[in-house]
């Protein structure tokens, strides 16, 4: 059996950058867009001229900073589709709603929530947030195994709730973890930002 799903999927990161570090970059007006393309590059490479106690990403990438949260996974919306094959041909379907998934059966369980983890956080503290949308087959397990058909109510989804989207970290169907083996997609947008607690 081939449980896969189509469309959209984004990648989310949170972690802490120092505070300072924060005010410095919000006050030379410096874009993480731009600090995300220069930060692979030493000290001494740097063309942002960022003094080194700021330069918190020096050599690494940004979803090295990932201490709050990373998530990679489809999005529960209409517009995406759960697709169920059984021998190379189509066997169910349905778009990937929270509603029409939880009225078909399946157990929904929120497992992290961005707005809980950012509420417990001391105030102040600079979040740097990173997010990647990107469309295509965004999950796929080709070797379910299945002692019958295809049955709904065996399939369990684990989501983290980031405020915006419903974005899925695992899904189980007849109490075993799928392992998503067959991902095909385009990265259609590449955003970061501050948030301030």
């Amino acid at each position: 059996m081939f449980i896969k799903v189509r469309g959209y999927g984004v990648q989310t990161f949170a972690g802490i950058v120092p505070f300072a570090t924060y005010e410095y970059f919000e006050s030379e007006g410096i874009d993480l867009q731009d600090y995300e393309q220069s930060s692979m590059y030493s000290d001494e490479e740097n063309s942002l001229n960022i003094p080194k106690e700021h330069n918190f990403a020096m050599g690494v990438a940004l979803n090295n900073f990932c201490d709050l949260w990373e998530v990679q996974g489809a999005i529960l919306d209409e517009s995406n589709t759960l697709i169920v094959e059984s021998d190379g041909k189509p066997d169910w379907e349905c778009d990937f709603s929270a509603d029409t998934l939880a009225s078909h059966g399946v157990q929904l369980i929120a497992v992290s929530d961005s707005v809980d983890i950012i509420s417990e956080l001391p105030s102040p503290t600079a979040i740097l947030v990173g997010t990647q949308v990107f469309k295509g087959l965004v999950f796929g397990e080709d070797d379910v195994k299945s002692d019958g058909d295809f049955d709904p109510k065996q399939l369990k989804i684990y989501f983290h709730d980031t405020g915006d989207d419903l974005i899925v970290q695992s899904i189980e169907y007849a109490q075993n973890e799928l392992e998503n083996n067959c991902i095909h997609v385009d990265v259609k947008s590449d955003e970061y930002e501050w948030i301030v607690k």
